[in-house]
């Protein structure tokens, strides 16, 4: 069998499978072997060099998009909770996250590659409202996937006990009666005489009167002589 030299000169591929290049693969020249030998080991080359150069890309590719973010809200087991786990953000830039619940703002804050937060605090009787906006670095305008807004309503799983009133009643104050005892009868003893001290007997009456009407009686008529012996003086 005659064999004929053969020369094979390969097409450009990326140097090591990491950057591309201009330059030819080495010439190889298989001369003395069979034609379908020469084309085994040249497939096979071709094929390793085809796998490195796969790898490397993806492993270029992957982390410019491993930005992951996960926002749970739920009201379960009579509790209410939101939580947001954001994590692989690219840490060369300034990433922002804001929340608000009910309409009010919980969190206004910048990280870099990662951000979690819980609020698992949430009123279980109420429905609430929230808002998760993330704004990355390196995606501004969204189109990347690594920013982004989420909002829903979490929903009450807990009811609610009955408003119960109680009204204060002022006390009721009652009438007072008094009952007044007449006195009992208080029996004085019996006076007891005096004891005979001897003299003149005490009638009981008394002789102060008799002597006052003496004595105006004499003055009265001290007078009377008077005035009749000056009418005679007179005459």
């Amino acid at each position: 069998m005659k064999v004929h030299p053969i020369e094979w000169i390969s097409s450009p591929t990326i140097d090591a499978g990491v950057r591309l290049t201009g330059s030819w693969f080495a010439t190889y020249r298989l001369i003395g072997r069979p034609s379908h030998m020469a084309v085994t080991t040249i497939a096979r080359r071709v094929l390793a060099t085809g796998a490195i150069a796969g790898t490397a890309l993806l492993a270029l590719t992957v982390p410019a998009s491993a930005h992951t973010y996960r926002v749970s809200a739920d009201c379960a087991d009579g509790t209410s909770y939101l939580k947001v786990d954001l994590t692989a953000y690219n840490g060369d830039v300034t990433n922002t996250v804001k929340v608000t619940v009910d309409d009010q703002s919980v969190a206004d804050e910048s990280f870099k590659t990662s951000w979690q937060k819980n609020w698992n605090d949430l009123d279980a009787t109420k429905a609430h409202t929230y808002t998760v906006a993330v704004q990355a670095g390196d995606d501004q305008d969204g189109s990347r996937g690594f920013s982004f807004t989420k909002s829903g309503t979490i929903k009450a799983c807990v009811e609610a006990p009955p408003t119960t009133t109680t009204t204060t009643e002022a006390p009721t104050t009652q009438p007072t009666t008094t009952t007044s005892e007449a006195p009992a009868p208080t029996t004085s003893p019996a006076a007891t005489p005096p004891a005979d001290q001897g003299g003149l007997a005490n009638t009981g009456a008394s002789i102060g009167l008799p002597l006052g009407i003496g004595a105006l009686l004499l003055v009265g008529g001290g007078a009377l002589l008077l005035v009749v012996r000056k009418r005679r003086s007179a005459a």
